[in-house]
């Protein structure tokens, strides 16, 4: 996913960007969300919830690769979150049957 947020980004917060990337998830726009939270990271690159609902925009566009990487740094910058261990797993998995699938 490449970021094409306008060049405006520096007059939005990250808090805005994740807000309008959580009301595009809630109409299925995995695309568009995931874009605003890669613009909202760029400001705020430590927002471990940005980081899960990416994967989570990624995962559903089926780049599991690329959501497993945004999984494992929300693990890494809060290791105990539940959530983001849990969505890693389950991206392992599909990445798993994906594979099977091909071959």
């Amino acid at each position: 996913m490449s970021c094409l947020i306008p060049q405006a980004l520096a007059q939005y917060s990250a808090q805005d960007y994740y807000s309008a990337a959580i009301g595009l998830m809630a109409q299925s726009n995995w695309s568009q969300a995931g874009q605003y939270l890669e613009a909202a990271l760029k400001l705020e690159p430590g927002n471990v919830n940005a980081w899960k609902r990416l994967g989570e925009c990624q995962e559903k566009l089926g780049q599991y690769k690329a959501a497993l990487a945004s999984y494992e740094k929300a693990i890494s910058l809060a290791p105990t979150d539940a959530e983001a261990q849990n969505r890693a797993e389950s991206v392992r998995s599909q990445a798993i049957q994906s594979v099977s699938k091909d071959t």
